[in-house]
């Protein structure tokens, strides 16, 4: 095949060439090059060209006999749902996270609390605005931010973090930025 007709097939089908199925999402499928005037299904303009055409594998079994000059196995990566789709989204999940365990006012969100607090920090959610000590002898400091886009003020407890904690509070707000394309409510904490 010269280089020419090489350069003149064309790019993969999303779909069968026979039966229309999408081919996308497949993984694999067969392709094969047919000379441009004996294609097996598409009709082309140019008789001394080639045409590259993709199939289902119940398809390829219909046309395996056919006349053709090559076939291969393509392979294709099935699309990726993003996860978050920009900046606000992800800001407006974290903070309907945060609304939801702020809410609940359960004294076992307040690591929780405290590290999307700083992480809505982080991202210009909210803005640091005070310590203050706590309200009785022996209870933890206070942390004061501001939420930049309602100017109200939330209040969290300054909590120490221990690391195997931090981890599985991590992992728990990937998981529900990643829920987040649909409808997801927040799992229920432990």
């Amino acid at each position: 095949m010269s280089k020419e007709m090489y350069l003149k097939i064309a790019r993969p089908q999303n779909a069968c060439v026979k039966c229309g199925a999408p081919l996308a999402e497949a993984g694999k499928h067969p392709s094969a090059i047919f000379s441009a005037s004996n294609p097996v299904v598409e009709e082309s303009e140019d008789d001394e060209g080639v045409l590259r055409q993709d199939f289902c594998p119940v398809c390829w079994d219909e046309v395996r006999s056919t006349d053709y000059f090559s076939f291969w196995l393509a392979r294709r990566e099935k699309p990726r749902p993003r996860k978050i789709q920009n900046r606000r989204e992800r800001n407006t999940t974290l903070l309907s996270y945060f609304d939801f365990l702020y809410q609940q006012g359960n004294p076992d969100n307040a690591q929780h609390l405290y590290f999307l607090a700083h992480l809505l920090m982080k991202f210009s959610v909210f803005k640091w605005v005070r310590t203050e000590p706590g309200p009785g002898d022996g209870a933890p400091s206070r942390v004061v931010f501001r939420n930049t886009a309602t100017d109200d003020f939330v209040t969290v407890d300054e909590v120490a973090m221990d690391e195997e904690r931090l981890v599985t509070i991590k992992r728990e707000v990937d998981e529900y930025l990643s829920r987040a394309g649909g409808e997801a409510k927040p799992a229920e904490q432990e």
